[in-house]
């Protein structure tokens, strides 16, 4: 179906234009200049270059599946309490089709509500990184992100998230890409202002669906308009840890980074304990910090090694201290176990 936004014309469906760039420069180290890595993507019947994670190198001929995932991360300190509205849209490649998943939360403090879980099998037509509509999910593309805004309408709930101006973007090694944007959320007659993180990243896949035993928090926190810092642990997939500190005047992106739990409880549910509380350390950045949940939504996954597999979303306040300056912060920690 085509839909048209001033003098621009989309199909919906189409895979997306590549991301703008945004100038910045990275302050330290210089051994860490980020390269960009392009890949060409089918967008309705055409091509267009497109900068993405790419995708990992396999040995032998067996088929390896893969699942590209991106992610749109609203965040908003919120007058009382934390926003928080992950939206994830993936596709798994098995080498003939893709099946597809859209799962969205909001996140009021406390309380997740899980508005959106589907999944449906597609051919290839739109590319992995394609960004389709789903169910009550629609996609409205322009702007200068490419897409303008999520709109979720069902049963008289009206939720629309709205991407903004890009400010800064990053590429991780070669699986993960991310990117910060201005945004906003609609719920209902309430609009709350904040911020975006997308995120790009290919991971492997075992025939369950679920990706290969890849234990991992990636922490998305803010300070409101001033700070922004994204930090994560070494995953089993051969990502190192990672801390990328965006600011109004520069972007850091020191080496390393530990997220360590500071305090677990047991999820009977999946024989696992999980962290509630968790310590951020950067010796390079002059970084140190503490969060703590104040709430979550679990995905059990399949059983492996006599556990289930569990990826929880969290929604986290603390505070975190660079060069002797304090800041609160609040924001959302993806979570996994498999």
């Amino acid at each position: 179906m085509l839909f048209r936004f001033g003098d621009r014309a989309y199909f919906q469906g189409m895979s997306l234009l590549p991301w703008g760039r945004v100038s910045r420069s990275v302050s330290f180290p210089t051994s860490l200049r980020l390269t960009l890595l392009a890949v060409m993507l089918a967008a309705c019947g055409g091509s267009g270059e497109q900068t993405a994670p790419a995708v990992p190198a396999t040995e032998g001929a067996a088929v390896t599946i893969f699942q590209f995932s991106r992610d749109y991360i609203f965040l908003s300190t919120g007058k009382d309490s934390p926003i928080v509205a992950p939206l994830t849209i993936s596709a798994m490649d098995d080498g003939e089709n893709l099946q597809r998943h859209w799962i969205g939360w909001v996140a009021r403090g406390a309380q997740w509500d899980r508005f959106l879980d589907t999944s449906r099998r597609t051919s290839r037509a739109g590319g992995v990184w394609g960004v389709l509509p789903a169910n009550e999910l629609q996609v409205i593309a322009g702007g200068p992100s490419e897409v303008e805004s999520f709109l979720y309408e069902q049963a008289g709930r009206r939720l629309r998230m709205v991407i903004g101006t890009p400010r800064s973007d990053w590429n991780q090694g070669g699986n993960n890409r991310f990117r910060i944007l201005d945004g906003s959320l609609l719920i209902g007659a309430e609009n709350a202002s904040g911020l975006i993180f997308e995120v790009l990243r290919v991971e492997r896949s075992e025939a369950d669906g679920w990706p290969v035993s890849q234990d991992h928090d990636v922490v998305f926190l803010t300070s409101g308009a001033d700070l922004q810092l994204l930090m994560s642990t070494e995953t089993g997939s051969g990502n190192a840890a990672f801390t990328w500190i965006h600011s109004a005047e520069e972007d850091l992106v020191p080496p390393d980074g530990v997220v360590s739990w500071l305090e677990v409880q047991p999820l009977e549910e999946a024989r696992r304990d999980i962290p509630i509380a968790w310590t951020l350390t950067n010796q390079t950045a002059g970084l140190s910090g503490e969060v703590r949940a104040i709430g979550r939504d679990v995905v059990l996954g399949p059983e492996r090694g006599g556990r289930r597999a569990v990826e929880i979303r969290y929604s986290v306040e603390g505070s975190i201290t660079i060069n002797g300056t304090s800041r609160p912060v609040a924001g959302t920690i993806r979570h996994a176990q498999q």
